[in-house]
């Protein structure tokens, strides 16, 4: 059952056993279960990077689901792999949905100082933002950035 194996997944990081990952990958990749790829994509951000993960989570990020798109950008920040994380999540801020922009706003502000190139953008959708409570966090985020 999906609760099942997502428990697994659980377990699985929690060992940090490498010999599970290309098991957590193809769970990434495959599963049913939208929990258990989100869980999946976590338990990889906990295992040291390899080929296989990187590129299963980079995969990942271009998922329909925006819960597996997020836990995968947060598996990446998690491995020191901010970039393509932060490269995903940008253009999400700009989404009509205002849960895919507070998604993405999660992942940005995760990633800390590595954004700070990103200020330009950030400071466009300020001014654009509707959302009171998502526009406060993005210009608490854009004044953080500003006093690095």
């Amino acid at each position: 059952s999906s609760p099942n194996r997502r428990q697994a997944v659980m377990y699985l990081a929690q060992l940090k056993d490498l010999r599970s990952r290309h098991r957590v990958v193809r769970l990434l990749a495959k599963d049913s279960s939208l929990a258990v790829r989100c869980q999946a994509a976590k338990a990889l951000g906990e295992l040291p990077s390899s080929t296989n993960s990187h590129e299963a989570l980079m995969s990942a990020l271009k998922q329909k689901n925006l819960g597996v798109r997020k836990c995968a950008a947060m598996a990446l920040l998690n491995q020191g792999q901010t970039q393509p994380a932060v490269r995903a999540m940008l253009p999400l801020l700009d989404h009509a949905d205002g849960t895919v922009r507070s998604r993405a706003l999660d992942v940005l502000t995760s990633a800390g100082a590595v954004v700070k190139g990103a200020l330009p953008a950030m400071r466009k959708q300020l001014s654009r933002e509707s959302n009171h409570l998502l526009k406060a966090r993005l210009a608490k985020l854009v004044r953080d950035l500003e006093a690095i």
